[in-house]
Order: C-alpha cells, then structure tokens, then sequence
C-alpha cells in the first residue's frame, strides 16, 4: 500500500493509492452553520473519507466527476500522464456529498486537524 501525501493544503485533503485503480482520501469539510445548529458557533467543520474504486465508476460517471475542472478524460490523461487516475478518483472524492462519503460529525478546525492527523496514523 502507498503512503498518504497531501493534494489540497486548504481543505487537509491527503491521499492514499491503494493499488489498481483504488483509492482512500480525507479532508476537512467547512460548513455553513446557523444559530440553530448543533454547536454553533464553535463546531463548524467535519471530516469527509472516502475509498474510490475506479472500477466502480464508468466512463460517463469519470467524466462527469472531472468536468468542473477539467474539459475532457483525455485532457486528464494528457496533463498527469501516471497520476490521472488519482486525479480523476480525487475529483469523484471532492463531488461525494453525505451519505456518498462517510462524515464524522461536527468539530471545531483544530478537532477536525487533529483527526486528519490521527485518521491518517491509523488508516
């Protein structure tokens, strides 16, 4: 298995390639609170993990994912040659909302650092 490596310092995004087209990412996810939420205002980010399988996603899906960043597959595969695929599993990643990807509640920003961190040690 690979090592973790981060691809977005602004979101604590790191990545881990697994081997054939799969994939484990984290990241802090900020979110938009309200008064009413539960701890308000002090808790208002998560962590969001997900494990990418490529083989679970179709062409279309792949193209589908990437098409905010990027203007075709082949452009991918062009510009990261070795590394589209993780580019292409990080895009699906960045477009999985709850219940696609697995949350982990509400935490202040050095809550959820901390467990990036620890999630990471032990992933």
């Amino acid at each position: 298995m690979g090592e973790w490596f981060c691809t977005d310092p602004d979101s604590f995004q790191h990545c881990k390639e697994n081997g054939n087209g799969k994939f484990s990412f984290v990241e802090i996810v900020w979110l938009d609170t309200v008064e009413d939420d539960p701890g308000y205002p002090d808790k208002e980010y998560t962590v969001k993990s997900a494990y990418i399988d490529l083989d679970d996603y179709g062409t279309h899906d792949r193209e589908c994912a990437i098409c905010g960043y990027y203007d075709s597959l082949d452009a991918v595969y062009t510009e990261y040659e070795d590394a589209a695929e993780q580019i292409i599993a990080e895009c699906i990643f960045e477009e999985m909302t709850e219940g696609s990807a697995t949350t982990y509640g509400m935490m202040t920003k050095e809550e959820a650092e901390k467990f990036v961190k620890k999630y990471i040690e032990e992933h």
